[in-house]
């Protein structure tokens, strides 16, 4: 407890709500409770701190200590902290669910834990089915209640759902498809000490299995977000800002090599200037991975076989291509590429070929016999 009691006090030092959050945590006598909501406020973003009420938090570190000491004992505890207990996945609402989702998927849980993913994706099936809407970032029960939501709320919706269950998950996301316009979430589940994916809300017989699989393979980026980033993540770690990790995944589905860019103007190098990579998406240049060069005027990370372009302001806007296919290191100087906004210029861009590691033919589908979900009421029925 007292490591991360003792940081949380450190990052929380001039908050105006410090003292009634360590009143807070002391109040109670479990060691295992005093740590977890310590963890929980030292990594969770400033505007939790200060806008979810205590007793919602006090739901995650309750859950969290019923886990630990019975389905969860004997798990990694990096694992357990960032992929169970944590109650943040991104910029969804946050609620107390975990005790409500348990009580509802209990009686699913085997011994087995890759049956149990299983099962309970078939249960997050019956419940929630995609439909495209404006809704942005429902929290997990909205979600439920609703019984609909874009691949994103059924990656929160399902994630938070396995939490419950003990299981670590995460949602993973491709910002931007490189072949085509759109995006697309969906969950990785810890089972038998390895990382699965799966589509959230769509029932399969077997794990590494979904739809996009041939999109997957084909694309540039592939990351989730984390909050307080463990030492094993440290080296996949694409970029950081306020306490949010963006962890780099592609490797897991695509093909992929990893570029060195320097960039410099005329002699200059470019230190410590943040740029983006974007690919061309919906008619323009969208942003993939938000970069910044080191000292010497360098970016490194992993990604996908194909066309992006580097978008930077330095007296200018600059959009400049680079193929990461035709090589490892760019040198780039942004004086070769002055901008000439009335002047058409073609570019041909490529897009990845399809990686083969992810080809799974899955079993004929079981009839599980989870009750399907009534609508809670007739107006979200006809909707």
């Amino acid at each position: 407890m007292f490591k991360y009691f003792e940081k949380m006090l450190k990052r929380l030092e001039t908050h105006p709500f410090l003292e009634g959050i360590k009143e807070f945590i002391l109040s109670f006598e479990d060691e295992n409770l005093k740590k977890y909501l310590s963890f929980l406020y030292l990594y969770m973003p400033y505007a939790d701190v200060a806008n979810v009420d205590k007793e919602v938090i006090l739901d995650f570190a309750q859950a969290g200590v019923n886990l630990r000491n019975t389905r969860c004992a004997d798990m990694d505890e990096e694992i357990f902290l960032n992929y169970v207990l944590f109650h943040r996945l991104g910029s969804e609402k946050i609620v107390a669910h975990r005790t409500y989702f348990y009580e509802m998927i209990k009686d699913l849980l085997g011994e087995d834990d890759s049956e149990n993913v299983i099962k309970l994706n078939y249960w997050c099936s019956k419940n929630v089915t995609y439909r495209t809407t404006d809704v942005r970032t429902l929290d997990p029960i909205t979600v439920y209640k609703s019984g609909f939501g874009r691949c994103g709320e059924e990656s929160v919706f399902a994630v938070s759902v396995f939490r419950a269950a003990g299981i670590p998950a995460r949602q993973i996301y491709v910002p931007l498809w490189a072949h085509c316009d759109d995006n697309h979430a969906w969950v990785e589940v810890f089972v038998n000490n390895e990382w699965h994916y799966l589509g959230a809300c769509e029932g399969e017989e077997i794990l590494d299995k979904g739809w996009f699989d041939d999109a997957s393979a084909r694309a540039m980026i592939v990351k989730n977000i984390l909050y307080g980033c463990p030492k094993r993540e440290e080296a996949d770690v694409i970029s950081f800002n306020e306490g949010l990790y963006e962890i780099n995944r592609t490797k897991r589905y695509a093909n992929t090599k990893r570029i060195r860019l320097q960039l410099k103007n005329s002699d200059k190098l470019l230190s410590n200037i943040k740029f983006n990579i974007c690919l061309v998406n919906f008619g323009g240049f969208y942003p993939i991975i938000k970069a910044i060069t080191d000292e010497n005027g360098i970016y490194e990370t992993e990604i996908g076989l194909g066309t992006v372009f580097l978008n930077l302001y330095k007296d200018k806007n600059y959009i400049i291509p680079i193929d990461t296919a035709n090589g490892n290191d760019f040198y780039i100087d942004i004086a070769e590429f002055e901008p000439d906004y009335n002047k058409y210029k073609e570019i041909l861009i490529t897009v990845p070929p399809a990686s083969t590691r992810n080809r799974k033919k899955a079993p004929q589908k079981k009839d599980y016999g989870y009750k399907e979900k009534s609508f809670p009421n007739e107006v979200t029925k006809e909707a």
